[in-house]
């Protein structure tokens, strides 16, 4: 194999490794906003949808 290809699959693997913290920071980001929001605006919608839901 020669120097450019493994420049570039350095660069592909640094890449992939780069995204991983982002994605469970959205998840988490996400989590916080429905917790945030859960007892003032979801759920009085969810028991107004559902009234007789538990």
């Amino acid at each position: 194999m020669n120097l450019q290809l493994y420049m570039r699959l350095l660069f592909l693997a640094l890449l992939a490794f780069s995204f991983s913290p982002a994605q469970a920071y959205g998840v988490l980001t996400h989590q916080a906003v429905v917790d945030a929001a859960w007892e003032t605006n979801l759920k009085p919608l969810l028991l107004k949808r559902y009234p007789k839901a538990t």
